[in-house]
């Protein structure tokens, strides 16, 4: 997983200087970016008056509020389970003994529509539970410090609602009054998704919304094996995994509307994947338009005069790209275009750190002129292609290929000049 956190001694401040100090920058060229600028400082300002920690994560959950790292959802989703997976192997101590084995728990999956309905809400800062449609709800108005760790803070309150439940029940039956333990235990669930807002310097609203009502719907919270551990996973319609039934919902495949005539490519990426390529492009684009890019010589790049958005992914990039890799050849597609290729050599490795790899030549050379020569060709390609202002589009492939023991990642560039340029 990839983290970028941009600090700085303000983010204001910077973001003034940028605006101000931006030389003869075209409006049209470079109007997001420095609203984008504003807009992150802004935020950043007031999570920092908190003391929370406030990264920019890309990773595999997809999920569109970037303010909320993968790492943090990542924690939360990896509690839930843990929870789950306990109960339903019969080791959560409950009232008076341990509560019973579980046969029917679901495995949860991280839902990104959900996290959107819960964000929502959370952002109003209601001072009671709020009603999401008609699914769970486990909320709470949480009391901070002036200084604060979202991740420890949300955790510990995960833990003490997990806890304090649990010593309620005497068995696998509802418990009346014990709302946030029936949601975060009902065995129907199968996604949910949580996230949190600070409302002042005190408090934060932390919210969770989980598929199924595990307060409203009858019967009990799960179906009992006792005390037989033989039990475990005995009414599973599919796979057991570590004790909890492995049922991926249905609404964590969305249907891809991207680049369907391609037929080599288009059962092979997801629109997630496209998406993901195409902003963090932007991403790095942003940060060195607004002055945010670590230069090794520099410290910190010089803005640019000039960076306009990438605002169109290459469905026929893609397309050339793939109908070579996905043979797993282990040898870059021919695109006749600028581009940059990997071969990670641990195949499962997350795909995002490549564009990271790629982009990695400015912080650990520097380029204090900004220039693409034969010079710093071979050296500073990978990065330049990101960051050229002449780029328009950009198109991916990836393919997993176990047998090599690699995962192949290709981008190609439409616009970036073949040969070295002035950049």
């Amino acid at each position: 997983m990839l983290f970028l956190s941009l600090r700085r001694e303000s983010a204001i401040q910077h973001a003034a200087l940028v605006k101000k100090d931006s030389y003869a920058l075209k409006e049209e060229e470079t109007h997001q970016f420095l609203h984008a600028t504003v807009d992150w400082a802004i935020w950043h300002e007031h999570r920092r008056s908190m003391n929370c920690s406030a990264y920019f994560l890309f990773s595999a959950f997809g999920c569109k509020n970037e303010l909320i790292s993968d790492a943090w959802r990542d924690m939360v989703l990896t509690l839930h389970n843990d929870f789950r997976r306990k109960l339903a192997q019969g080791t959560v101590q409950g009232q008076a003994a341990r509560l019973p084995v579980g046969k029917n728990i679901k495995q949860l999956y991280w839902d990104c529509a959900l996290e959107k309905d819960a964000q929502e809400e959370a952002v109003k800062c209601p001072s009671a539970a709020p009603t999401v449609g008609t699914y769970g709800i486990a909320f709470e108005q949480i009391a901070t410090k002036a200084a604060c760790n979202a991740s420890e803070v949300v955790s510990d309150k995960l833990k003490t609602w997990w806890k304090e439940g649990a010593k309620k029940q005497t068995d696998q039956t509802k418990v009346q009054d014990n709302d946030i333990f029936s949601q975060m235990a009902y065995f129907e669930s199968d996604s949910f998704a949580c996230t949190y807002h600070p409302c002042s310097n005190s408090k934060m609203s932390f919210l969770c919304v989980y598929s199924k009502d595990g307060k409203g719907n009858a019967g009990d919270l799960y179906s009992s094996g006792g005390a037989d551990a033989t039990q475990l996973c005995a009414d599973c319609a599919n796979d057991c995994e570590a004790g909890l039934c492995n049922v991926a919902p249905a609404a964590l495949l969305p249907i891809d509307t991207m680049c369907q005539t391609n037929q080599n490519s288009k059962t092979l990426m997801t629109d997630d994947l496209r998406n993901q390529a195409l902003n963090m492009h932007n991403y790095y684009r942003r940060v060195l338009a607004s002055g945010w890019a670590k230069d090794a010589k520099l410290t910190y790049a010089k803005p640019s005069k000039a960076m306009p958005a990438l605002t169109e992914y290459d469905c026929a990039l893609e397309e050339t790209i793939m109908t070579h890799i996905k043979d797993c050849a282990g040898t870059p597609a021919t695109t006749n275009k600028a581009e940059n290729f990997l071969a990670v050599d641990d195949y499962k490795s997350p795909r995002e750190d490549v564009i990271q790899q790629w982009w990695s030549p400015l912080e650990t050379l520097g380029n204090e002129d900004n220039s693409y020569t034969q010079a710093n060709e071979a050296t500073h390609k990978t990065y330049i292609n990101i960051a050229h202002h002449s780029a328009t589009k950009v198109g991916c492939g990836v393919q997993t290929c176990p047998k090599l023991g690699k995962t192949l990642v290709q981008c190609a560039y439409e616009g970036v000049p073949y040969v070295p340029t002035s950049l």
